[in-house]
Formats: structure tokens, sequence, C-alpha cells
């Protein structure tokens, strides 16, 4: 179909003539259209990640939007725990797993060291002594109680018959009670 100008015979093309003209624009203009929709998707993002001194250790690459489920491994002293950020300052930024990414970037682990408490019951009358500590360091060990007509016998834990060797902080720390044996009188 051929439309015509009557007034002044100008040529009009058809819809399907002026789209073949224009056809590389358009196809250069979808191409461009899809690659900024989906470019997020398909370019790769690279996690650094970082061990507690601060040094590079490895690299995640990753799309993004994919989620990255458990937390890098890094070698943790004992009696610590790993908090994450995405910042070498640990100022804001905290990031927990399962973690989705969104940009590049970095996991800085911040160590926080695990304290627990060691608590002594006298069983006389005294108050209970509790002592905190990080796990794995030395416990000093309290004066031994005084308890009229008994005998300080030793530190137990509740059900264990033999005495507790008080060393360093346990894992999740312990609850220990004064035994004492009685004064037989002749």
């Amino acid at each position: 179909m051929i439309f015509m100008d009557i007034g002044n015979e100008n040529y009009k093309m058809t819809f399907r003539e002026f789209v073949f003209k224009i056809r590389y624009w358009l196809i250069l203009a979808f191409v461009l259209t899809a690659y900024f929709l989906i470019k997020d998707a398909i370019t790769r993002r690279e996690i650094m990640v970082y061990d507690v001194d601060g040094n590079y250790v490895y690299t995640i690459k990753t799309n993004k939007g994919k989620t990255i489920w458990d937390a890098p491994e890094v070698e943790v002293p004992e009696g610590y725990t790993i908090i994450w950020y995405n910042n070498p300052s640990f100022v804001d930024g905290r990031i927990g797993f399962p973690y989705e990414v969104q940009d590049d970037g970095g996991f800085y682990p911040m160590l926080k060291g695990n304290f627990y408490a060691m608590v002594f019951d006298p069983q006389n009358g005294d108050n209970t002594i509790r002592i905190v500590r990080r796990i794995g360091v030395e416990v000093p060990i309290p004066e031994d109680p005084v308890k009229e007509g008994y005998i300080f016998a030793g530190w137990y834990q509740e059900g264990v018959p033999i005495e507790y060797e008080i060393t360093t902080m346990p894992l999740d720390g312990v609850s220990l009670y004064a035994k004492w044996i009685k004064i037989i009188e002749d």
C-alpha cells in the first residue's frame, strides 16, 4: 500500500518501509536497553577477604544479587569469635550471613573476645565470687573460704565427685561450690 499526498504529490512511506529504513537504529536501541537491564546480573563482583591482621587472604567472585551463605573461613585465635564488616575501619557496615552481593568490596573480620564467668559459691553465707575472663586465660584462684566448725576441702562442680582443677577459663565458664568437711571434736 502506498500513500500519496494529493495536495503536493510528496511520497509517504509505509510503516514497514519506515521500520526497514531505521532497522539498524532499532537494533542498536534494543541491544543497549537489554545490556543496561541485565548488566548488573551478569557483571562479576569481587569480594576481597582479609584475615584478622588485615592481610589479603582470597577473593570471592560472584554476580550481583547472588547470596554468599557462609562466612569466609579465616583462622581465628582460640577464645575469639569474628564480627564481619564491609570496611577496614569497622565503622557501621556490619554484615551478616547469608549476605546478598550488591557491589565490589571486602569482608573485614573484627575479633571479639569470648568472655565467660567462673562462679565460686563458698556455701558459708558469704557472697559468691564471679571472675570474668576470656576463654583460655588464666583464672586467679580466690582465697580459701572459712566456715566455723569445718575445713575447706576444695572447689567442686555440682554432681562431680573430684575436685575441680582451676587453670584457665573453660569454654562457656563454670560454676563451682566449696566442699566442707565437718571437724569432729573428741
